[in-house]
């Protein structure tokens, strides 16, 4: 079953198939969340914010995204890159190639 795949089969899986990232919980506790995202060249997720959390980090596992915020400013992301998001900052995340993103939030 595909739900029973470990976390990294399971979004390639789900990637075969979607139009959209792919995310999903890889760990969960106490005023914390770990996920992990998969992306398709090309795919992207629409603009958002963190105003209710208060820290986000993204760490690129593969690949290559560009986070962009609506002001204009861009950070090219690409393997072990790591990245700090501005809680109050309107921004989306696009995939120049195929890839794996970790997203911490406290």
């Amino acid at each position: 079953m595909i739900k029973d795949l470990p976390t990294v089969e399971y979004i390639r899986e789900k990637l075969k198939s979607s139009e959209d990232p792919i995310a999903k919980a890889f760990h969960i506790g106490d005023g914390f969340r770990v996920l992990l995202f998969g992306f398709r060249k090309g795919m992207s997720m629409k603009d958002h914010d963190h105003e209710d959390i208060h820290r986000t980090k993204l760490f690129v596992i593969e690949g290559h995204l560009i986070y962009r915020e609506k002001s204009g400013r861009e950070h090219s992301l690409k393997r072990y890159d790591e990245f700090e998001v501005p809680a109050d900052r309107i921004h989306n995340i696009e995939a120049v190639e195929d890839s794996l993103m970790l997203l911490t939030q406290e």
